[in-house]
């Protein structure tokens, strides 16, 4: 009997000191910033589909946008991005006659060209704070030049959806210059991203925030074509 107890309290010993090496190795290999959980909005460090084979609306957010005549027209993308990453998504990225968007965001490995410490330039706080991010925007069809966004078409301030790519998780926060409140949990890879419009769609009051759409939301084109 005493050698059963002792075998047991042995077990219980052992237990607990792998149990305190665990989380003192787990405490010790952390490097990265102590953030919240922002699960809800990353998107995966991998090539992501936004669209696949999804309506366009028009400028009311009901009428379907169609071309014509009506040859499937390529996609790209400006703000804050490169020429080459542009070709990329194009090459992966088509809307047809019928206003059907397929919209891909590969990986960023090249940095080139793109306006990587934005959200710093801006005097926001990020971090930590040599995170790289690339914003993607608005989109446009390359022929009729025409922009379209994710926008929520139950709002009147027209509040969008927008993707940030991170090099690393970061968190970034602070006050625009147009009084928007900044609050971004960005995870590695793709995050979305909610831009939160202020009083009558003007930038001023608003806020941008991780997050992901919900069903109200629908690419619309800002012009008829």
């Amino acid at each position: 009997m005493k050698k059963n107890y002792t075998m047991v309290f042995a077990t219980v010993t052992a237990l607990i000191a792998l149990c305190a090496f665990w989380g003192c190795s787990s405490s010790d290999d952390d490097d990265g910033p102590s953030l919240p959980q922002a699960e809800e909005a990353s998107l995966g460090n991998v090539q992501i589909t936004v669209a696949d084979g999804v309506q366009v609306y028009k400028a009311d957010g009901t009428t379907p946008y169609t071309f014509t005549p009506g040859p499937a027209k390529q996609v790209t993308t400006y703000n804050h991005v490169s020429g080459s990453y542009a070709a990329a998504v194009a090459a992966l990225s088509s809307i047809d006659a019928n206003g059907k968007l397929t919209l891909k965001l590969p990986v960023v490995t090249d940095w080139t060209g793109f306006d990587s410490n934005g959200f710093q330039d801006d005097g926001l706080a990020a971090d930590p704070f040599d995170v790289k991010t690339v914003e993607i925007r608005t989109l446009v069809f390359s022929v009729s030049s025409d922009n379209f966004e994710l926008d929520n078409i139950n709002t009147t301030n027209g509040d969008t959806l927008r993707y940030i790519y991170a090099d690393k998780d970061a968190r970034i926060s602070g006050v625009e210059d147009d009084g928007d409140t900044v609050d971004l949990i960005l995870k590695q890879g793709w995050n979305a991203v909610i831009k939160i419009r202020g009083k009558n769609g003007t930038g001023s009051g608003g806020a941008l925030v991780t997050g992901k759409h919900g069903s109200g939301y629908r690419w619309v084109a800002s012009d008829d074509d």
